[in-house]
């Protein structure tokens, strides 16, 4: 091995310990109690800095193996009985961890920092801390210790990964092909040799040494090869352990022999110059030793106090017996070897999803055959019974034969026997019986079938039941509550406010959602970042909040939640918000902008700038920010797992910085529903409720229909709280067509006039979706679709049915919000109707000839629009209201007919031509011919512009024919032209 590849192998593995043993030290600290014995946590502590300052002297981080290393001693330190430890100086660890862990995250990042500032920040912690500690806080002497720290760093070494590095390749070594002997027992000698070279192990490099030049010259016998060699190491870490030598150790004679003569000379590798070398090296041994520990990625765990050999079994009973040390029962996984076993559950779920749609189809198709059968049977009864009656006893026509009959009766004295006793039958009444013998044989065959397919259907239970058991293991593998990292930030908070002066509450919402834990993890470090800036930058003093009517207690909120195919976390502040004037000056001041761009940028733009590397706005260094690392470390973790973060803020009001995580193959529960001739399928989680609406309960407004929603104990909603309603297929821009076995199975509603309601819930925003059919509800794999494939915020991706085919999945909470969005005008003025009593302004459909008050002021206009397309509909309100027109809706002619009876006024009709159930010609049909409906004036507003569709919509009374796209001011100028024309509107019940 290079050593470049020996060094981005040791990169690799501290990259992945480094966060860990982060977490260990942190964990700890929160851990330690004031005035208390903490010699545990003390302990975990000194280990934990101790080996990262073992591999960062390795890789050459020169500042965080400096402040490891001091911090190891500080550590030590405070395990004397005689310092107590007090608030203060919790503070102060938690100030020089800090310290450790910027410039450390800088080098997992790859962003960049200024050493500078975090060693003059450390400097200024540990100048107080050797206040508080005084002479227990004494610097030891490295010659005094260096061998007696060496030996127990190689100690730890020859315990914790050689030894089980040895067994395991012993068992590998067993279990495989000869010929793949050589590959690991190679791989074993190179790592063995690197341990050598490094810390001096000058036995192990020999014996490296020896095996490598015995397999390269005997390459058939790599089993015995193995088998010398790992007696040869075995017996060398025993040596090593009892002599407390490094040092001893040796090749065996067995092994030199296989070397050749060529590796005789070398056989004495402990030449003077390799002894110069170890002994250079052995005041660094115990750094060296602690970092191949790191880089062969073994958990730190306490090493028992022992002297004691470590005794090996001899390679010929390995296999059969059980080590006397257990290997760790926590081990690492690749993630994408976890992502491969999702998508293989998934895939399972999917094709038993399907299975479980084939069983039923062949029960029921079991049953429709035993039931077709039975009735077979009985026709075939019925026949016997009628035949047999006209069947009289066969008589012989062969006259010749019936004689001779009679005479072998005489000829036997058979006087008392006359021939004619014997039934004779038809060869029909024969079949009749045949039939039916056979068709008990076949009723058997069904029988045994049918119970057959009764063990296949407890087979597929079971199937499901160990699936949906091995996913839950799975799950529990790859995932964890989010709450688990969240949490680790009240602490945190805690010790910032002692020392601040600060008072923050600190709120988190959604922590028990679920996310990988490879992303958790990654997830800690800019939560803890946008928590820091927020307590920094964000929040400001309580004077400052006095002063601008604010609580003195400045609130802090997290929030995650899923949306649509990403994880979104919200970090919420109160505080005074982004100074967009000092970003946009010290974006001037670091070249990042021109003066003159500046004054182009956007408030959003200007927030862009926050991530970029090394920006801060920080105008002194302190313990919080200011030391170098800016909102870039946030975007660059967020990067390597593809995430992105947007912020919001409004002066002096709040901040929100966005964190968007995708995400990748997942199981969820769907409701399949069909709307129109489509099927679509939508998440569980945010539908509070499905019913059915009662008489009355479904209302019209100037928007269209609203639902009163009743009682309901299961219900997260008021009894009397209106809803919005939305036709689901008219409000989505995507579709699929719907599979012809479940259109099939699905049962219609009676008459098609009550359909159900889906009454979405997301974030105290309700509606109520509109569907034909509920179909079922059934746990589905969600597959996203490629980012080359533009789709809505809505769309959560895609699942394949149980029949095979592909449906879009529709996120509830992205569906209201795509909507809000849209009509976010619309819904403001929609809401202010609604003060006072809902009566004043609503019309049930079950008396739809009711006229009852509607106030409306006396110089405004009553326009209904009349179109199957919501986006129209609502661009058509946006426009009038404008104009001061007072709108109604309706979706096509049926409900504009209903609509118009129920309202005691309408001024005029805007109509489309080409809609469902009635359309524009034959609505003007129908108002021509109705008395009430006659007078009101009508104008057609269609993409058709042919002249045949205006002369026959005019021809049917139409009063004006406009085409689209249309401009607003030649629409209100035909509106007016139209009203002035009529006079006064007209008022008819």
């Amino acid at each position: 091995m290079s050593d470049s590849n020996y060094q981005a192998q040791l990169f690799h593995h501290f990259c992945l310990e480094a966060p860990e043993l982060l977490s260990t030290i942190e964990q700890a600290l929160l851990n330690l109690q004031a005035g208390k014995n903490n010699f545990e946590q003390v302990r975990i502590l000194m280990r934990a800095t101790h080996t990262l300052k073992s591999i960062a002297a390795t890789l050459g981080f020169e500042t965080i193996k400096n402040i490891a290393h001091t911090l190891e001693d500080v550590f030590r330190a405070i395990q004397t009985p005689e310092v107590v430890i007090d608030s203060e100086m919790q503070a102060l660890f938690f100030e020089s961890y800090e310290c450790l862990r910027d410039p450390l995250m800088a080098k997992l990042t790859g962003s960049h920092i200024d050493t500078n500032n975090v060693i003059e920040a450390f400097s200024t912690v540990l100048t107080r801390l050797q206040t508080k500690l005084g002479n227990f806080l004494i610097e030891e002497q490295e010659d005094q210790t260096a061998t007696e720290v060496s030996f127990e760093s190689i100690k730890m070494l020859l315990e914790d990964s050689i030894c089980p590095e040895l067994e395991k390749t012993a068992v590998a070594i067993a279990h495989t092909k000869p010929k793949d002997s050589d590959t690991i027992l190679r791989n074993l000698a190179e790592l063995f040799r690197g341990y050598g070279q490094a810390i001096g192990l000058l036995g192990f490099l020999a014996i490296a040494e020896a095996t490598i030049a015995a397999l390269d010259q005997n390459p058939r016998a790599a089993r015995t090869i193995s088998r010398l060699a790992l007696e040869d190491f075995r017996s060398c870490c025993a040596e090593i352990l009892k002599s407390e030598n490094p040092e001893a150790g040796c090749p065996s004679a067995a092994l030199l022999q296989l070397t050749g003569s060529a590796f005789l000379p070398q056989s004495h590798l402990v030449t003077g110059e390799l002894k110069k070398v170890a002994i250079s090296t052995q005041k660094d041994a115990q750094i060296i030793a602690n970092e191949v520990v790191i880089a062969k990625m073994h958990e730190t765990q306490p090493t028992a106090q022992t002297t004691q050999p470590v005794e090996f079994l001899p390679l010929s009973e390995e296999i059969n017996n059980t080590p006397t040390t257990p290997f760790p029962k926590v081990v690492r996984v690749n993630v994408d070897h976890l992502e491969q076993l999702n998508y293989l559950n998934a895939e399972l779920l999917t094709n038993q999803n399907r299975q479980f749609l084939q069983d039923g189809k062949k029960r029921s198709s079991l049953r429709k055959l035993l039931n077709r059968w039975r009735q077979f049977q009985q026709m075939l009864t019925d026949l016997q019974d009628w035949s047999n009656p006209l069947l009289m006893p066969y008589k012989l026509q062969n006259k010749g034969n019936l004689n001779f009959v009679r005479a072998v009766l005489a000829a036997k004295n058979s006087d008392n026997f006359d021939i004619l006793e014997l039934d004779t039958y038809s060869e029909f009444y024969v079949i009749i019986q045949n039939l039916l013998e056979v068709a008990a044989e076949i009723e058997q065959e069904i029988d045994t079938f049918e119970q057959l397919k009764r063990q296949t259907t407890q087979l597929l239970k079971k199937q499901q039941k160990l699936l949906t058991n091995s996913r839950d293991v799975l799950l529990e593998a790859r995932m964890l509550p989010l709450g688990s990292i969240l949490n680790r930030l009240y602490p945190v908070l805690e010790q910032l406010q002692k020392k601040h002066n600060k008072q923050i509450k600190l709120n988190i919402k959604g922590d028990e959602v679920l996310v990988d834990k490879a992303i958790a993890e990654r997830l800690y470090e800019p939560l803890l970042h946008l928590v820091r800036n927020a307590f920094d930058h964000g929040i400001e003093s309580p004077q400052i909040r006095e002063l601008r009517k604010k609580p003195t207690i400045g609130q802090i909120e997290i929030r995650a939640y899923y949306q649509g195919s990403q994880l979104i976390i919200d970090v919420h502040d109160d505080g005074e918000g982004l100074d967009f004037d000092a970003i946009r000056q010290h974006a001037i001041e670091q070249g990042l902008i021109t003066a003159e761009k500046s004054r182009l940028q956007s408030e959003s733009q200007l927030a862009e700038l926050l991530f970029e590397p090394g920006f801060s706005t920080a105008k002194q260094v302190n313990d919080i920010s200011g030391r170098g690392v800016g909102l870039d470390v946030v975007k660059v973790q967020l990067h390597t797992i593809q995430g992105s973060v947007a912020v919001h803020s409004e002066t002096q009001k709040s901040t929100t910085f966005s964190l968007q995580i995708p995400l990748n193959l997942s199981i969820n529960k769907l409701l399949v529903c069909q709307a129109g001739k489509k099927v679509y399928a939508l998440a569980v989680d945010t539908i509070d409720q499905i019913l059915l609406p009662k008489t009355g309960q479904i209302q019209y407004s100037e928007h269209g229909r609203v639902l009163r929603l009743a009682t309901n104990t299961n219900s997260q909603l008021d009894e009397g709280e209106l809803v919005r309603i939305y036709r689901l297929e008219e409000i989505l821009d995507y579709s699929s067509r719907q599979p012809a076995q479940i259109a099939s199975e699905v049962q219609t509603t009676e008459n098609n006039t009550v359909l159900p309601l889906l009454i979405v819930l997301c974030q105290e925003q309700v509606l109520a979706l509109e569907v034909d059919r509920i179909i079922w509800e059934q746990e589905l794999v969600i597959r996203p679709f490629s980012k080359l494939v533009p789709t809505p915020g809505y769309i959560h991706g895609g699942t394949i049915l149980a029949d095979g085919r592909l449906t879009l999945v529709i996120n509830g909470a992205g569906l209201l919000d795509h909507i809000l969005n849209q009509e976010m005008q619309v819904m403001k003025s929609w809401k202010q109707t609604w003060i006072g009593p809902p009566t004043h302004l609503l019309t049930t459909n079950s008396q739809p000839k009711a006229a009852l008050p509607a106030k409306i002021e006396d110089n405004k206009r009553t326009v209904v629009i009349v179109d199957d397309s919501i986006t129209l509909r609502q661009a058509l309100v946006f426009t009038l209201q404008k104009a001061g027109y007072h709108t109604l809706q309706a979706r096509d002619g049926y409900e504009a007919i209903s609509l118009c009876q129920a309202q005691q006024h309408v001024d005029l009709i805007i109509c489309d031509i080409e809609m469902p159930r009635m359309n524009g010609f034959e609505f003007l049909a129908h108002c021509t011919s109705d008395k009430g409906l006659s007078q009101i004036p009508i104008l057609i507003l269609s993409s058709r512009t042919a002249v045949k569709h205006r002369q026959l919509a005019l021809k049917l009374g139409a009063s004006a024919y406009l085409t689209k796209p249309y401009s607003d001011q030649e629409l209100i100028l035909t509106l007016s032209q139209i009203i002035a024309c009529q006079g006064t509107s007209l008022i008819y019940s």
